[in-house]
């Protein structure tokens, strides 16, 4: 038993259909507020007020929301108080053997009366700073690290648990996970690490879990934050297994890479895997804004461990999966799993699916691209875990109608071009072929100058020069590139819902 589709008038206002009238016109009212572009400067915001609005003139006619409850399932199992919109990118498929590309774009967000409960009684954090401590690590970025986690230390509220594990060859527990925790004595041993060894980054991860086990709650914020600047030997899939186990326990792991000479593919998997994002610090100065900026998330978290477990028919593949919000990331899927990441009270999670239709049937009006669950963890919830069966479906005709893609569509592709221009040029130069590598890198140069990006033009010109010699990309360049057309991608700061 399946729910026929995503996308419904309950799940745009975050309701049951046991709602009364009453629930109904205060649901409506907080969306609308929500959806403001006075609140919510997403450009998005106004086309999913429109679908908002929709579904409340629909809901409020007692009659035709009679008509519509008939066509819904038995089984069906919205969300309550989490808006859900689904858009796709055409109104129907053709009737063909050909391929055909659909995209849909998914935005969940918390209604504006769960955002007011939790910043009442926000979950508390129970994290691990896992702190790479190999001889590579000396220096700036190392004292910038000690100095952004005394920071955080002062900033933990009094019901947050934290620990702090170190690694190079061995891993070390720097501060135990406590609740009521000692700052000075925390700082202290900070201020005393000092470098050396190598990179062992599983032994560190099973410490940094065990130390979160100890306090271990679905009523709280379970996180690892990963800092390195080297690559692990040996260890990666060990280290991708220890991230599906967290994953299944509500343990979610963010990363930030420092310099130039860690392995990006492997710390955008691993993140991937638990729900968490990889960022990319450039220099020590950028250590301190990307680690406050993340126990920000974490403090704004409402919803986490968000999963999508999928199963499409033979005549489909789910070829992407890209995470707009609340931070940038292509999402690998564990086998039919993909770890989808948060909803904060700040703003929705969005996330871009493409879907690769190989071929339609002749003999049906309706086709199923996928179906499966999609589930959540609320803490401090009544019903902390929550899960919803359903399916995504379209209408077929042998002669579909013509009609541009809605906006949301343009303006997400118009954000994730740079960034898929950059991934296609790395898959031409890892398979030999620099002409069409630096063709597309020359298009991209170009793109990026015209929007006014002059210094990551320059690193990309810089790169094909190196390329034009017979070399290789520079480690720095090659991440410079990836992650600044990603940063691209995310929404800017004013873009946050307001309070």
């Amino acid at each position: 038993m399946k729910t026929d589709y995503l996308d419904n008038y309950y799940s745009r206002l975050g309701i049951l259909p046991t709602a009364t009238l009453e629930d109904i016109e205060t649901a409506y009212h907080q969306a609308a507020w929500q959806f403001n572009p006075e609140n919510n400067s997403d450009p998005n915001s106004i086309e999913l007020f429109l679908r908002v609005k929709e579904a409340y003139e629909f809901l409020i006619d007692q009659a035709k929301r009679t008509d519509y409850n008939k066509l819904l399932p038995n089984d069906f199992n919205p969300f309550e108080e989490i808006l859900i919109n689904t858009t796709f990118s055409r109104t129907e498929l053709a009737v063909s053997s050909a391929p055909q590309l659909l995209y849909v774009y998914i935005d969940m967000m918390a209604r504006k009366k769960t955002i007011d409960e939790n910043s009442r009684d926000k979950p508390p954090l129970n994290i691990c700073l896992l702190v790479d401590t190999s001889t590579s690590m000396a220096g700036d970025r190392f004292n910038a690290v000690k100095n952004v986690s005394t920071e955080i230390i002062r900033s933990l509220g009094r019901d947050d648990i934290l620990s702090i594990v170190s690694f190079n060859d061995f891993a070390s527990v720097l501060v135990p996970a406590s609740r009521v925790l000692d700052s000075r004595y925390a700082e202290e041993k900070i201020i005393r690490l000092r470098t050396g060894g190598s990179t062992e980054i599983y032994k560190g991860m099973q410490a940094a879990k065990s130390e979160i086990m100890r306090f271990y709650s679905p009523d709280l914020i379970n996180h690892m934050i990963l800092i390195t600047d080297g690559h692990t030997y040996g260890d990666e899939e060990y280290c991708y297994k220890l991230a599906e186990d967290s994953s299944r326990q509500q343990i979610g792991i963010s990363a930030i890479g420092i310099g130039e000479k860690w392995k990006d593919e492997f710390l955008d998997k691993l993140t991937s895997i638990a729900g968490g994002g990889c960022e990319y610090a450039e220099n020590p100065n950028s250590i301190k804004n990307i680690l406050n900026e993340k126990i920000q998330h974490l403090n704004s978290i409402y919803a986490n461990n968000i999963q999508l477990e999928v199963k499409t028919p033979e005549n489909v593949d789910l070829r992407y999966d890209f995470r707009f919000k609340p931070n940038t990331a292509v999402i690998e899927p564990t086998g039919n799993k993909y770890s989808l990441g948060d909803i904060t009270t700040t703003q929705s999670l969005s996330l871009l699916l493409e879907l690769y239709v190989k071929e339609t049937p002749q003999d049906t009006d309706m086709m199923t691209l996928l179906d499966g669950n999609l589930s959540i963890s609320v803490p401090k919830s009544t019903e902390t875990n929550r899960t919803m069966q359903f399916s995504l479906t379209k209408k077929l005709s042998t002669n579909p109608e013509k009609v541009p893609p809605p906006p949301i569509f343009i303006t997400a592709m118009s954000k994730l071009k740079f960034y898929r221009m950059q991934n296609q040029a790395m898959k031409e130069l890892d398979a030999g072929n620099t002409i069409k590598a630096t063709q597309i890198l020359r298009s991209l140069e170009d793109e990026l100058m015209s929007r006014g990006e002059p210094a990551l033009a320059k690193t990309i010109h810089s790169e094909i020069t190196r390329i034009q010699k017979g070399d290789t990309l520079s480690a720095q360049g090659k991440k410079q590139i990836k992650y600044g057309t990603r940063s691209l991608v995310a929404p800017s700061k004013d873009t946050e819902m307001k309070l």
